[in-house]
C-alpha cells in the first residue's frame, strides 16, 4: 500500500499515539519485536521502512493495549 504524504503524516501520528496510550518504553517494544531502537524510530517516522514494518508495529501496539483493557488511537489507512 503506498500512502500520500497526508496519510504518511497522519499514520505516523497514529502510530506515536498508540505507543503513547501504551505506556510501553521504546526501548521495550524494540525488545519484544527483537530490533533496535533506531528502527522503530523509523517506523514511527515512516522513514525508510520496508511496507510491512508499520503494520507489524501497529499489531504489536494493538495486542498491547489490548491485554491492558485500553482503547488505542484509531487507525485511518493501517
Amino acid at each position: 500500500m503506498s500512502l500520500n504524504s497526508t496519510e504518511r503524516f497522519n499514520t505516523s501520528k497514529e502510530l506515536k499515539e498508540n505507543l503513547k496510550i501504551s505506556h510501553l518504553a521504546i526501548e521495550d517494544v524494540a525488545a519484544a519485536l527483537n530490533t533496535s531502537v533506531s528502527k522503530i524510530n523509523q517506523i514511527l517516522e515512516l522513514d525508510y521502512v520496508a511496507p510491512e514494518d508499520p503494520w507489524i508495529l501497529k499489531e504489536y501496539l494493538s495486542e498491547q493495549l489490548c491485554q491492558q483493557g485500553l482503547t488505542g488511537y484509531p487507525y485511518g489507512r493501517l
